[in-house]
């Protein structure tokens, strides 16, 4: 063999070396080539996408059902009425000391309300000026209305005497405050528990 037949030999043997290197550098660098970066890939998905799938099968959401649930239970009042049962003045000679007070009983389904005002004649009715139930707690606001089908008042220091029932569904409050709007201004003429 002569020089230049060895020479054109080794030259082939070298190209054909580095053909095969660029192939196998190209197949390495192609995506997915080895199956593990799909597979992984493919695996994080279904897992993110089980978490935001993921129900109760209902389709309610949990915290609004426990709402709904308490609503039904919700105490309120049923129905409340006021009267007026007897009035008191002073006279020559006497004087009437007025105190602007409640009592307030709890029955099973009622709360019962007795007290009495100071209005600057007798020709006046005691009415609800609110009545409001919130957390468990009553609270009444009583006022003076004058009444309008009196014929003729004197103008002397009157008690107003009343009566009031309020009657409730599921059950009374746990507590309960009377305020007086009078002659002796804005007062807490009561506040008990049950």
């Amino acid at each position: 063999m002569n020089r230049r037949t060895l020479l054109t030999r080794i030259g082939a043997v070298t190209a054909g070396v580095a053909i095969a290197g660029c192939l196998d550098d190209s197949a390495a660098d192609a995506p997915g080539s080895d199956g593990e970066d799909d597979d992984t890939d493919n695996e994080d998905g279904d897992a993110t996408e089980n978490e935001n799938s993921e129900d109760d099968g209902d389709g309610e959401n949990d915290t609004d059902a426990e709402y709904d649930e308490g609503e039904e239970d919700v105490q309120s009042i049923a129905d409340h009425r006021i009267e007026t049962i007897g009035t008191a003045s002073e006279s020559d000679g006497e004087t009437l000391t007025v105190v602007s007070e409640a009592t307030v009983s709890f029955l099973e389904d009622t709360v019962e309300i007795h007290g009495t005002l100071q209005a600057p004649t007798p020709c006046f009715d005691a009415v609800f000026a609110d009545v409001s139930l919130e957390y468990g707690h009553l609270s009444v606001i009583v006022e003076l209305e004058e009444d309008e089908e009196a014929d003729a008042c004197v103008q002397v220091i009157s008690e107003i005497e009343y009566e009031a029932t309020i009657s409730f569904e599921l059950g009374v409050p746990e507590s309960a405050t009377v305020i007086h709007l009078d002659e002796q201004g804005e007062g807490t003429a009561a506040e008990a528990t049950a």
